[in-house]
């Protein structure tokens, strides 16, 4: 995982230092918010193609007892979808540095508690779901003419993040609840990273 982006990244670094004008075939796109700091770019793109690794395995993987039918694993993904709406709504009225720290913070105590409590569970899931939003429009900020390539870091972000799924399972209990927190805690510290402070 970490060499396909750090490879992304070197390759993202070039396109964007180049000054000849030989990529002026990409889509130009106005940016109102510049979101992102003056740092590297392939740090922005390591660390935020990270967080939408860590949500793709929050979003898939989280251990809940309480989804036994369709009609709750349906309730499942709307929150997921919801907490993507909230995040890029409330991240433009808040500040997206703020809603993301402080969805993955707050989602922490909802996760681990959550097992066997299904609204708490979705509370936690949809809050983390917040930074999809987040991630994304920081990548476009940072990348700025490259959207497309924004958009596929973060899908390739999400299928990293729930591929392990398939090939090994579910870790224990204990151990998916000490992932999650120091995920999330990473997580905030990244978008701190990353992220300028709000306006």
């Amino acid at each position: 995982v970490i060499i396909i982006f750090m490879l992304a990244a070197t390759i993202l670094s070039e396109l964007e230092t180049r000054s000849d004008g030989s990529d002026n075939n990409f889509i130009k796109i106005p940016c109102k918010h510049d979101l992102v700091k003056d740092i590297p770019i392939a740090n922005i793109v390591l660390i935020l193609g990270g967080i939408v690794i860590v949500r793709g395995y929050i979003g898939y993987g989280l251990p809940t007892a309480w989804n036994q039918t369709t009609i709750q694993t349906i309730f499942l993904f709307c929150f997921m979808g919801l907490g993507k709406m909230l995040g890029g709504i409330l991240s433009d009225i808040f500040g997206a540095r703020k809603v993301g720290v402080l969805s993955c913070l707050i989602a922490i105590p909802c996760l681990l508690i959550s097992n066997n409590i299904m609204w708490l569970s979705l509370i936690g899931v949809a809050l983390f779901s917040m930074t999809m939003a987040i991630t994304l429009g920081g990548l476009v900020s940072a990348l700025k003419n490259k959207p497309g390539i924004a958009f596929g870091v973060t899908t390739l972000g999400l299928f990293l993040g729930t591929a392990p799924m398939f090939f090994f399972g579910l870790p224990s209990r204990m151990i998916c609840d000490i992932l999650i927190t120091v995920m999330s805690i990473l997580s905030a510290a990244g978008f701190m990273y990353c992220l300028k402070k709000d306006r």
